[in-house]
């Protein structure tokens, strides 16, 4: 049972940890005046950044548990720092594609505007 508690412990501290140090250097490297749990858009639906920073809580400390329990998660350093690595890479990946589709989205926009005008 002392077992449970501290794999139950480890998965909510190293999720929480790792998803706040995500969140910190996302609104770092996006320069934000606001510290964002998620990307914009998610924040966007819920009733308040408090409300969206609660339900990322909650997935960082699910996804820590599922990461203590599950074995695919050695629960050190080293592969904190991997798996860190690939989380970035894939956000930031996502990232550039919705930036490149909002860029698509407002030269649309643009052409609608010029095309009413003419």
């Amino acid at each position: 049972m002392k077992r449970l508690w501290h794999t139950l412990l480890i998965g909510a501290i190293g999720g929480i940890v790792i998803g706040y140090l995500m969140a910190l250097g996302f609104s770092t490297f996006f320069n934000t005046t606001y510290l964002f749990p998620s990307n914009p858009n998610f924040v966007s639906h819920w009733s308040s950044p408090l409300a969206a920073t609660q339900l990322s809580t909650s997935l960082w400390i699910l996804i820590g548990e599922v990461w203590a329990f599950s074995g695919w998660f050695p629960l050190n350093v080293r592969w904190f720092g991997f798996y860190t690595l690939i989380y970035t890479g894939a956000y930031i990946g996502l990232w550039l594609i919705e930036k490149a589709l909002a860029r698509i989205k407002v030269i649309q926009l643009n052409q609608q505007l010029t095309n009413h005008r003419s």
